[in-house]
């Protein structure tokens, strides 16, 4: 059986076209993300409490070790002339050793979604632009 492809310029353009809107354009960096550790898993993130003392993360770091249940939170401000936008969050990736991180994801309080080692990307569908605080409540996994 012989099969051929051929990546004609219209059929890559057509792909091309597919996924426009699914790339990164513009980015900003987040503010360095305060972490506090919970002692169990039952307990909420005090989501009113100024995280001002917490421990700083460095971005890139190791900043918990397994099986430990956390509060992340930092600061961002969504430019309003985005189109589309988003959070990405790589809470480590398959094959390094701290691989398991996933957390609920609150925007201002609220609970927009969850990111984990496989959803880095999170749509920030119904958010104003203009500063917000993120906060993550999590677990490491183990």
């Amino acid at each position: 059986m012989d099969h051929q492809f051929r990546f004609t310029a219209e059929k890559i353009r057509k792909r091309i076209e597919l996924v426009s809107d699914h790339r990164f354009r513009e980015a900003v960096a987040l503010e360095p993300f305060r972490y506090r550790e919970l002692a169990e898993p039952t307990f909420e993130p005090d989501l009113a409490t100024n995280a001002n003392d917490w421990e700083e993360v460095s971005p890139g770091t190791y900043w918990a070790g397994a099986d430990t249940h956390f509060t992340l939170r930092t600061r961002f401000d969504l430019p309003r002339e985005w189109t589309n936008p988003a959070l990405h969050l790589p809470l480590g990736s398959l094959g390094d050793i701290f691989n398991h991180p996933e957390s609920l994801l609150y925007v201002d309080g609220k609970i927009l979604g969850s990111a984990d080692r496989h959803h880095h990307t999170i749509a920030l569908d119904g958010i104003d632009p203009g500063p917000h605080e993120l906060t993550l409540h999590g677990w490491t996994g183990l």
